[in-house]
């Protein structure tokens, strides 16, 4: 038995959302507050509020830091592909120039 949560099943049991417009599930939101906030004490709705707000505020730093740390990784990879392309070209000029002298050389000792 595996002791470790599966991710991948919540990402599936998640992937329903995709379903819906924004504004349905903005619909479906108000629905679902006014199921869960109707048998609570207004303290009671103050803490499940204030508790699936603090959820929310996580996912969506976690999100917010994976996108920063790819997009720093793109933007590594795009300097080091400069940086080799860079390199490239210096190496293809010095054969190029390499050539040349090796022509004018030739054409010297004809």
């Amino acid at each position: 038995m595996n002791a470790t949560p599966d991710y991948l099943d919540l990402r599936n049991a998640c992937s329903f959302l995709l379903l819906f417009t924004p504004e349905e599930l903005n619909i479906i939101a108000t629905i679902l507050s006014i199921i869960i906030a109707k048998p609570l004490t207004i303290e009671e709705q103050v803490v499940v509020g204030s508790f699936l707000t603090a959820l929310a505020d996580n996912i969506l730093l976690i999100a917010a830091q994976l996108d920063l740390l790819q997009s720093a990784i793109d933007e590594q990879k795009e300097l080091e592909n400069k940086t080799k392309d860079k390199q490239e070209l210096d190496d293809i000029k010095k054969e190029l120039k390499e050539l040349k002298d090796l022509i004018n050389k030739s054409l010297i000792k004809e």
